[in-house]
């Protein structure tokens, strides 16, 4: 199906965003109140926003797979030869 992922680098630390599940597709990518919460750590002054790419896919082999919807982040960039979610060519 494709979903949303970013990388991680050893050492990095990295935001995935804040999520609504009432609105999966209004992730909110700010630091600020993130960063805020965290105080004067180290780690809040290395933090950076997550790199999403959209359309990663993997056999998740579950029983309910067709009930399950593609999620995608808006803006984000897909990941090359990707055809499902919003790609799907008719």
């Amino acid at each position: 199906m494709g979903g949303p992922a970013f990388d991680v680098k050893q050492g990095e630390a990295i935001f995935a965003g804040s999520f609504d599940a009432t609105d999966p597709s209004a992730l909110d990518m700010s630091l600020e109140p993130v960063k805020a919460a965290l105080g004067a750590v180290p780690l809040a002054q290395r933090l950076k926003p997550a790199l999403y790419k959209n359309g990663e896919t993997f056999n998740c082999g579950h029983v309910f797979a067709t009930f399950l919807y593609v999620m995608e982040v808006p803006g984000a960039s897909f990941v090359e030869g990707y055809s499902g979610g919003s790609h799907i060519r008719p």
